[in-house]
């Protein structure tokens, strides 16, 4: 009798599990007929800088840059999902949804499609803020200097021409930044005020500066003024954005890179830097050929076409497969209108 118990214990716990099993979705919705702005208003949800580029560049503001319906989103919401996140460009959003709450979502007359983008729940709903030190710390060891990068560059001879990234803003997504809010190499951004915005969009923790050093790493060949070790745009603006989890890859990483796309145009940003890129993911249903590394296939190919379309330099990676499994460029580097950038 006790062992049948244990069974019957088992069986509700594991009926418990998958009635209340989470993941990660976009949800498409079909028109933004309804919305309460106007492209004639776009001061609305563009910031002035944001206006400002597209005029000085003739690019019109368009249905695309008009934010999704807030009704389609309180609607989702009542009908079972968590929104997080709305992405303009694509007319959607990014929510946690429960597996038996879908077909309602799915049936709803504005749902054109629910596309499952990475498994389990991740998101906070209450983010919080980050930490500046007031007194930044000096760095544990500098074992080179960036005299090299710069004259590859013809940074060098900028620099010596005043151009140091002065009245740029550019917006750097990467896999986290921690120590950027605690050490000098950094430290002239924070007394500047040139952190112009910054957002985690894997965890929605409202701290960038954590999680891993890859985008720290990163940053600091951009921005870092401390020594002999110099950025090439060091007296920029900059908006720094989480969009890439080292814990595991699912296309959501493509979503959250459009997700920080949008919000570096919102801003005004002038120049996008993205030292990542996709190919194939922990569920194979999701992974991409060669044959999709077209400029049209991908999510992030399309994102970053876009941003490039509403006039911000985007500047990617290659992919740095040559030794690898995969052995050839990844998405968004194959993209229309950007500046792929290999290793040497």
């Amino acid at each position: 009798m006790a062992k049948n118990k244990v069974v019957l214990t088992l069986l509700v716990l594991l009926v418990s599990l998958s009635v209340f099993a989470q993941d990660r979705y976009m949800i498409f919705f079909s028109d933004k007929d309804n919305v309460p702005y106007s492209i004639e208003a776009p001061e609305q949800f563009l910031t002035s800088r944001a206006i400002d580029r597209r005029e000085r560049m003739n690019i019109p503001i368009g249905e695309d840059d008009l934010p999704v319906d807030t009704d389609y989103i309180d609607q989702v919401n009542t009908a079972g999902a968590q929104v997080f996140f709305t992405s303009k460009w694509f007319n959607a959003a990014l929510a946690e949804i429960a597996t038996e709450d879908l077909s309602a979502i799915r049936s709803l007359n504005f749902v054109d499609s629910v596309v499952y983008i990475a498994k389990g729940v991740k998101l906070s709903s209450a983010p919080g803020s980050f930490e500046v030190l007031d007194t930044f710390l000096e760095p544990e060891s500098v074992n080179s200097n960036t005299d090299r990068q710069l004259e590859m560059l013809g940074a060098d001879k900028m620099h010596a021409d005043g151009y140091r990234g002065e009245g740029m803003m550019i917006a750097v997504f990467d896999s986290g930044f921690p120590g950027v809010n605690k050490y000098k190499p950094f430290e002239h951004i924070f007394i500047e005020n040139r952190l112009a915005g910054s957002r985690d969009f894997i965890k929605n923790s409202g701290d960038v500066f954590q999680y891993h050093s890859h985008g720290t790493s990163v940053f600091s060949n951009i921005s870092s003024d401390y020594q002999d070790v110099i950025g090439t745009a060091p007296k920029a603006e900059f908006v720094l954005c989480v969009t890439e989890d080292v814990s595991s890859e699912y296309r959501i990483e493509e979503y959250n890179w459009l997700l920080a796309a949008e919000f570096a145009d919102s801003l005004g940003a002038d120049v996008i830097n993205g030292s990542l890129g996709y190919s194939t993911f922990n569920d194979d249903r999701m992974n991409y050929t060669y044959e999709g590394m077209d400029g049209n296939t991908t999510v992030v190919a399309k994102a970053a076409k876009m941003a490039s379309d509403k006039g911000m330099i985007v500047v990617v990676s290659a992919g740095n497969e040559g030794n690898g499994s995969w052995k050839y460029i990844t998405s968004p580097g194959d993209a229309m209108d950007v500046l792929t950038v290999g290793s040497v």
